[in-house]
């Protein structure tokens, strides 16, 4: 039972709004390419019982089907298998044995970032890395070059995040980040890029590189970008504070002030605004002719869908509020009375555009190494 003298009530956005509003469709094959997809990686990796079972809770292959409702099933496969394996390399580092160790952190990325030059299979002590190279090379055998060039640029943003996140995480007593550079560094980290070039892949797209450097596309990523990072943040809060992470957009409003509501509240503002600079970026969307432009409506689908998945996938696993339904339809959510943070001044800080890693995807507990060093899983209830 919740002691409410230990506890803080606070009321949630509206989060199911304007083109969120809409029913999810979803892929015809979800059922079964869940569960092909999360056998193939437990597999792979030689994931332990328990964390198989983790991994079946999760169930992102759910996410998968309303990003991607209508797809070629083999592709639809692709992304619910990079889908899977993100969380448990993105997660090992995140909470896991390398959090504190930048030199293994380069060394991994390192060795992942040369799956990208070459169009073979190779051995890989780390399992995970063989499983990002066979998705890898199924990516680049069924895409055009452009599709390929934009995932391998995304994903070597990407891990170069995650190495700048273990070095500011590894540094986080003497060096803190305001919201601006908070923003600023979750856009480039939050794993969006590299799943918006996979929504190009599963459609089998052929849209010109140039149409990548239209001003209303980079804003709609930008938009798509921000909305999952603001849902995610909200969600996850009580969770990630209880876990002790410090790059939660909330957390980041509280250093600076502001109250719980009124952090929650600011993010409210902010997703206001991500709705509006949709439209407009739609509004001034150019026309490059009817091909071009069928598949590039295809592609927004997607960047679109992604926010749409993240909100009903988050409510859908029951993993952040015990009761996810109750809380959809109350927005009201219960705090530990020690989340609401003193008044600080407020802190802001420049950081280089290659940004820090903050997971898009939220994998509770700590992985155990399935790196170089073998170690129990031990996961977090």
């Amino acid at each position: 039972m919740i002691d409410q003298q230990k506890t803080v009530q606070v009321t949630l956005p509206d989060l199911f709004v304007g083109f969120l509003a809409r029913k999810p469709v979803l892929h015809q094959d979800y059922d079964h390419t869940r569960v092909a997809s999360e056998s193939w990686l437990s597999d792979l990796c030689n994931f332990p019982s328990h964390f198989q079972k983790t991994v079946h809770k999760i169930d992102i292959a759910y996410y998968c089907a309303i990003l991607l409702p209508h797809v070629d099933a083999d592709r639809f496969r692709v992304v619910c298998d990079w889908m899977n394996w993100v969380f448990p390399f993105d997660d090992a580092l995140d909470n896991g044995p390398l959090k504190e160790n930048p030199e293994d952190v380069r060394e991994l990325v390192d060795g992942l970032m040369g799956i990208f030059d070459t169009n073979t299979t190779h051995e890989h002590e780390n399992k995970l890395l063989l499983a990002f190279e066979s998705i890898w090379l199924r990516v680049l055998q069924s895409s055009c070059p452009g599709i390929q060039r934009r995932f391998a640029s995304a994903m070597r943003d990407y891990c170069e995040a995650i190495f700048q996140q273990v070095v500011l995480q590894k540094g986080s007593r003497q060096k803190r980040l305001g919201v601006k550079s908070t923003l600023q560094m979750r856009r480039q980290s939050v794993a969006t890029m590299p799943l918006f070039a996979l929504v190009e892949y599963a459609h089998a797209l052929r849209i010109p590189d140039d149409v990548f450097e239209c001003k209303s596309i980079k804003e709609i990523q930008r938009v798509g970008t921000d909305l999952v990072l603001l849902q995610n943040d909200l969600i996850s809060y009580r969770k990630e504070k209880a876990l002790g992470e410090s790059h939660n957009i909330i957390s980041i409003y509280q250093q600076e002030g502001y109250t719980i509501q009124e952090a929650f509240d600011e993010v409210e503002r902010s997703l206001s605004e991500c709705y509006r600079d949709w439209y407009l970026a739609l509004a001034q969307l150019p026309s490059w002719g009817e091909e071009i432009d069928s598949q590039v409506h295809l592609y927004i689908d997607g960047v679109q869908n992604a926010a749409l998945a993240n909100i009903h996938w988050s409510f859908r696993v029951d993993r952040y509020w015990g009761n996810s339904q109750d809380v959809r339809k109350t927005r009201i959510i219960d705090l530990p009375a020690e989340v609401v943070a003193p008044k600080q001044s407020k802190i802001d800080v420049d950081i280089s555009n290659k940004g820090i890693l903050f997971p898009v995807f939220f994998l509770v507990g700590v992985l155990g190494s399935i790196f170089a060093v073998p170690r129990v899983f031990d996961l977090a209830s």
